[in-house]
């Protein structure tokens, strides 16, 4: 090859990862930042919470922008994923819907219980270590599989941001691949014009 066909070849990658720079900075990070505002900042409140009001107020908050957001879809029909092998009811807002609740009630299980500790006077000591292994266990069970939010995620993704959701997970392979082909380019130009230049 010629160097200008190097050349050329060197600015065609050099827009391609232009491209794929403008893909996540243009359509998936906005993407990203528009889905934790409405729920991914509440999840991972969920996460860092150390009381029961906490965890119970963010996944609450989830759970009923859950129903705002997606209020005219029907739940044992509505996918967090396009594609038909995994459209089982695992990955409905049906069992999203189901799992929240269930944490929701783990919550007020654990907190009537830990009143009735307080109430019976029963040794502090046992009672604060029962406390924060509750809490301990209601963090592993949010964060357990995909999080707290697989299907609302997806569902989210799909149904808003489409373009973000093919996206997701291309880009930065793809970026990377072409950032090393280019680099191996322009020092193969470089290369080539200092030997036979």
């Amino acid at each position: 090859m010629e160097t200008n066909q190097l050349i050329a070849l060197d600015i065609l990658l050099a827009l391609m990862l232009a491209l794929v720079a403008y893909g996540i900075y243009g359509v998936v990070l906005p993407a990203e930042a528009e889905y934790n505002w409405y729920f991914g900042r509440h999840v991972l409140w969920a996460y860092g919470s150390d009381t029961y009001d906490g965890i119970e107020r963010e996944v609450t908050t989830v759970w009923n922008q859950m129903n705002i957001t997606f209020s005219e879809r029907k739940y044992n029909e509505t996918y967090c994923t396009p594609w038909f092998w995994e459209q089982t009811y695992h990955n409905t807002l049906a069992a999203q819907n189901e799992y929240l609740q269930q944490i929701i009630d783990r919550v007020h299980s654990y907190r009537d219980t830990y009143q009735e500790m307080r109430l019976n006077n029963t040794d502090p000591n046992y009672r604060d270590d029962w406390f924060r292994s509750s809490i301990q266990d209601l963090k592993t069970s949010m964060t357990r599989g995909s999080g707290m939010d697989w299907a609302i995620r997806g569902v989210w993704f799909l149904t808003f941001a489409p373009a973000a959701y093919w996206l997701n997970g291309w880009l930065v392979p793809i970026g990377i691949i072409i950032a090393v082909a280019i680099a191996i380019l322009t020092a193969y130009i470089i290369f080539y014009a200092f030997i036979f230049m």
